[in-house]
């Protein structure tokens, strides 16, 4: 004999159906993000939004004989959502490992240094973070700017691939593209 639901047991079941689950925190979480997603990146940083980046550099000491070189603490750059998109962008146009991704934005991090503070005798190895890293793919694909490329993988290949999406070009040619001067 089945037994019969109870109101709080039919409101989840008619929640889990709507593709939604309240977390213990009481917030609502979708069950399948691509549902909402659409409708909350204009609530998403993007454009000329700040993001600070994480990075760590390295320090070789004048006296280097003595001292060697040093890798620095961990430091934060502030760039906007275009400048990074920009980096990485035309590394994605057809598609490409994500490892490939990180010499782009380590050139990115280098140059903003150096334009705000000039070049430094013995400052290298400008390097992202991996929490950096994975938020901006995190950023970009919650934004629809990149996608999954799976069908360029290799057999025991576990690096996975990323491509553009159609509006990540768009994107792309927009922020890269060179304007007449005014």
């Amino acid at each position: 004999m089945a037994r019969k639901k109870t109101v709080s047991e039919s409101k989840t079941s008619t929640r889990l159906l709507e593709g939604k689950h309240r977390g213990t925190e009481g917030r609502t979480y979708l069950k399948n993000p691509s549902l909402s997603i659409a409708s909350t990146v204009n609530h998403l940083a993007q454009g000329n939004d700040i993001f600070n980046i994480e990075y760590s550099v390295s320090y070789t000491s004048l006296y280097s004989d003595k001292f060697g070189t040093f890798t620095g603490n961990y430091y934060q750059f502030q760039l906007t959502w275009n400048e990074i998109f920009g980096a990485i962008a035309p590394t994605l146009a057809n598609g490409e490992k994500e490892k490939s991704l990180i010499e782009p934005l380590n050139f990115l991090i280098t140059k903003a240094y150096e334009r705000e503070y000039g070049k430094k005798e013995g400052f290298t190895n400008f390097c992202i973070l991996k929490e950096s890293f994975h938020t901006i793919l995190i950023q970009m694909r919650a934004l629809g700017l990149i996608n999954e490329a799976n069908e360029k993988r290799k057999f025991l290949e576990d690096d996975q691939y990323w491509k553009l999406t159609k509006k990540g070009d768009e994107l792309m040619l927009n922020v890269r593209s060179i304007r007449k001067p005014l």
